[in-house]
């Protein structure tokens, strides 16, 4: 049985400076009306309603009390997932799947409510690491300085995928920061966390994206060429960071085998048409790379500006970070390229996409990655 997309629907995205904005579960609303009304469905249409939301970073016990009647599913089949958005699309893939349901929405937000760094120091065990002030931001900076020393990598390279990114930004229509950033720019901004400068790190922005799937018979009745959900996959990490190797995303590593193994794919880089990554700091893209296997070990600076692989053309985290709801903005935004409706940065021949979802809110500690193969 096949399950693919057949709709998505935005809300309009807000950053600290926008006063007058919508709360979270607003925003769920929103873009689950966009995306229902763009196919005529209604929420009598829909079987299973799946979120992403995390109560730390939403500023509320059971977040998704608020979300599950926004999105439509009183009285429905609904549930919630405190991860990456991917894994919500995931377990809302593998309900279809069990042949018990054919249609399921899919929906993740984020709000501005709470400081996610200073949030995120709870998340860690009282004995040894909250002592520490420890938080999600300076968990990626310990990982990033691991692998810059452990293959003498400069920081010139990471701004450089800062560059990369936000160029792509620049063309795209849906991205919430669209101004360019130079590799200029980004080295000479302070540092946050040391080897992170203010310019490498994404700026958590407030909205909403969400998905209609699908199973075959249904999804051709509303769409004449859905984008097939072909494989998933996903692997989790170990807790402390003294228990694990920190210059190389082992879990991501797991994962893309999975899915490798299964589709009978041998070269990435040849049997795919574009990457959608989650880049939580420079660093760690050039660490996707390795584990995706698109480059050897150490050699991610290798493929920046390779522009035969389109890699982020949404624009990538730095350009709209919506923490969780990013891995489903990344769905999105493969799902209107193999459409052939992104807009103004359309590409040809998309036929195949992989998306990387990563739940970091523990920082190095605990990363939980995903895959989402898309194929026409």
């Amino acid at each position: 049985m096949k399950v693919g997309i057949i709709s998505v629907g935005f809300s309009d995205f807000y950053d600290k400076s926008i006063n007058e904005r919508k709360t979270y579960y607003e925003n769920s609303f929103i873009a689950t009306k966009r995306a229902l009304d763009e196919i005529g469905m209604n929420r009598g249409d829909v079987d299973v309603f799946v979120e992403s939301s995390i109560d730390l970073f939403a500023g509320r016990l059971i977040s998704n009390m608020y979300t599950c009647t926004a999105v439509g599913g009183y009285l429905k089949d609904e549930t919630n997932t405190a991860e990456d958005s991917t894994l919500a699309l995931i377990y809302a893939y593998m309900k279809l799947k069990s042949g018990l349901f054919d249609v399921a929405v899919v929906n993740s937000s984020t709000s501005l409510d709470v400081d996610y760094v200073h949030a995120s120091t709870t998340i860690f065990d009282p004995f040894i690491y909250r002592p520490l002030s420890m938080n999600y931001l300076s968990g990626l900076a310990i990982q990033a300085s691991s692998y810059m020393k452990s293959f003498k990598i400069k920081e010139e390279l990471a701004a450089k995928i800062v560059e990369s990114n936000t160029e792509n930004a620049s063309k795209n229509p849906r991205a919430f920061k669209k101004k360019k950033i130079t590799v200029s720019d980004v080295i000479k901004s302070e540092y946050v966390i040391w080897p992170l400068r203010e310019l490498m790190i994404p700026e958590v922005v407030s909205g909403s994206v969400s998905l209609v799937i699908a199973t075959e018979n249904i999804a051709k009745r509303y769409n004449d060429a859905p984008i097939w959900i072909e494989d998933v996959a996903w692997f989790s990490d170990g807790y402390y960071l003294g228990s694990k190797r920190l210059d190389f995303l082992t879990a991501l590593f797991n994962a893309a085998n999975k899915v490798y193994n299964k589709c009978n794919i041998m070269n990435p880089k040849k049997d795919i048409d574009l990457f959608e990554l989650s880049d939580v700091t420079p660093y760690h893209q050039m660490m996707i790379y390795e584990a995706l296997k698109l480059t050897e070990l150490g050699k991610g600076y290798e493929i920046i500006n390779n522009d035969s692989l389109r890699i982020n053309l949404s624009g990538g985290n730095i350009s709209t970070y919506l923490f969780q709801a990013t891995g489903l903005f990344k769905v999105a935004e493969a799902f209107l390229q193999m459409s052939n409706k992104a807009g103004n940065n359309q590409v040809e021949k998309a036929e195949r996409a992989l998306i990387h979802g990563f739940t970091h809110v523990a920082g190095a500690s605990t990363q939980t990655h995903s895959i989402v193969l898309l194929s026409k």
